[in-house]
């Protein structure tokens, strides 16, 4: 198991374990989600449902408001479509005296 450290306004420094800053949020693709005159997922709202689920998992080690600063990395292999379940799972990788990386894996399920 990974463990950071964590400083905590008006207490002493405690741990925080890698899972306890996973977040699971599943999404089902709508036709408000969807490029207009096809069927499938805009990247847009894959980068929205994204940077969410990464802001939600910082948030759990900070204790506090989190911004996304930058994505490295970004590999489509499948385009959901209309009625896909979508399953993001972010989760802080690694953390520093003023920043964090925070991995999001998605999987789809038709």
């Amino acid at each position: 198991k990974q463990w950071y450290q964590r400083r905590v306004r008006g207490s002493s420094n405690s741990t925080v374990s890698v899972t306890e800053t996973e977040v699971r949020m599943t999404k089902m693709v709508g036709v408000d989600h969807v490029y207009s005159g096809t069927n499938l997922l805009s990247g847009g709202m894959l980068l929205k449902w994204m940077d969410t689920i990464a802001c939600l998992s910082a948030e759990r080690l900070a204790h506090g408001p989190c911004v996304t600063a930058s994505v490295d990395d970004m590999q489509l292999k499948a385009f959901p479509t209309i009625g896909t379940i979508v399953e993001l799972v972010g989760r802080v990788n690694r953390a520093f005296n003023t920043s964090m990386e925070v991995g999001v894996t998605v999987q789809i399920d038709n």
